[in-house]
């Protein structure tokens, strides 16, 4: 299950692996009330466990785990897909459609871009926004804006083929530091942790490009039945 291509993990009539639709349905379903998801650590030898027994196949009661495992090990999911979720050979087309001034165009960008993704990175990308969107609208609980889930799960979704960037709260130390000093903002090239940063901070934007990729409608996710 882990650091394997996506598209070869899903089924043939292109639905996600169960696992990670048990994962983004549970949380959908606790995620919005627990204060720090995605933020937070889990312990490691819990999170190694769990991704052991997933990469198995054995079966597992997710619903049992806590929610902030839960989030540790979609994390550690998206951060092993080869070419990441939004596809490395695509990093320079995403940092293109982030740079535009206006939000339409943006948004025109974006969409554009995402109509080049498998389908299978498609559908995950639909369904991973409209979980952070809805962690981010009960925010007063979760204590999770669009900027906090940005920072925690960004990271994980872009990389250029070839990476050489400081952490991403060393970089945006440094990035604002220049932006003050030495050369207006524009004239910056974003690293990728920080340009996914600012397209899911975006809530408003992030609701409607949910609503506006290409493709199916985000699935409805169930869990799977244990008997």
């Amino acid at each position: 299950l882990f650091g394997r291509p996506l598209v070869a993990l899903c089924s043939q009539d292109g639905t996600l692996p169960q696992p990670i639709q048990d994962l983004l349905a549970l949380l959908h379903q606790h995620g919005p009330s627990t204060e720090g998801i995605f933020r937070l650590a889990a312990s490691e030898r819990a999170s190694r466990e769990l991704r052991e027994a997933l990469d198995s196949g054995a079966e597992v009661h997710l619903e049992s785990q806590p929610a902030h495992l839960l989030a540790v090990v979609l994390k550690d999911f998206l951060r092993k897909i080869p070419s990441k979720l939004l596809e490395e050979e695509l990093y320079e087309e995403w940092m293109s459609a982030l740079q535009k001034t206006s939000r339409q165009e943006r948004l025109a960008g974006l969409k554009e871009v995402a109509s080049k993704l498998p389908k299978a990175n498609l559908l995950l990308l639909r369904s991973l926004l409209c979980l952070l969107h809805n962690i981010s609208r009960k925010a007063a609980t979760s204590r999770m804006t669009a900027g906090n889930l940005a920072i925690c799960v960004g990271p994980n979704l872009l990389s250029p083929a070839e990476e050489h960037t400081l952490p991403l709260d060393v970089l945006l130390q440094v990035t604002a530091k220049v932006r003050r000093v030495y050369q207006p903002a524009t004239a910056l090239r974003p690293d990728p942790s920080f340009a996914v940063q600012r397209y899911l901070a975006a809530s408003s934007l992030q609701q409607t490009l949910v609503g506006e990729l290409p493709g199916r409608a985000a699935p409805q996710l169930q869990l799977s039945a244990h008997k």
